[in-house]
């Protein structure tokens, strides 16, 4: 149990803000002081930890580039909608969109796109002899 703990806070020593002279758990947490903490976050190489951390644990303060309220919207249950084309909840919010990340299709947050029925998923599984498969990056 011990090592478990110690493992979760050793991204601690890696931290950029590590020997900041600032304080990153304030009595009250201000827009001005959140752009200040995010000038060490944004460069920081534990960011991630940082944030999954403080949200795990409840922590009040700066942590990880955001405010409490930031980290308790983040935490909240949202309602997931699915991707009318692949049925996949991979999905992004950009500006006034909704981006499915399976299969590249966005439509405005504030409605589902209609599906024209040739671009729906059929019921039957795919011949996989027909599948096109797209290779990013370096091969062998």
């Amino acid at each position: 149990m011990w090592a478990r703990v110690l493992n979760l806070r050793n991204w601690m020593h890696r931290a950029a803000c590590r020997g900041a002279n600032f304080d990153f758990t304030p009595a009250t947490e201000t827009a001005g002081g959140l752009e200040v903490a995010r000038t060490w976050c944004n460069t920081c190489p534990v960011r991630e930890e940082c944030l999954m951390t403080a949200m795990k644990n409840g922590w009040p303060g700066y942590w990880g580039g955001t405010m409490t309220a930031e980290r308790s919207k983040l935490k909240a249950v949202k309602h997931r909608v699915k991707c009318p084309i692949c049925k996949c909840v991979d999905l992004v919010s950009i500006d006034q969109s909704q981006v499915c990340i399976a299969c590249g299709r966005s439509w405005p947050t504030s409605r589902i796109p209609d599906v024209p029925e040739e671009k729906r998923p059929s019921e039957k599984t795919a011949d996989p002899q027909q599948e096109e498969v797209l290779v990013v990056g370096d091969t062998l």
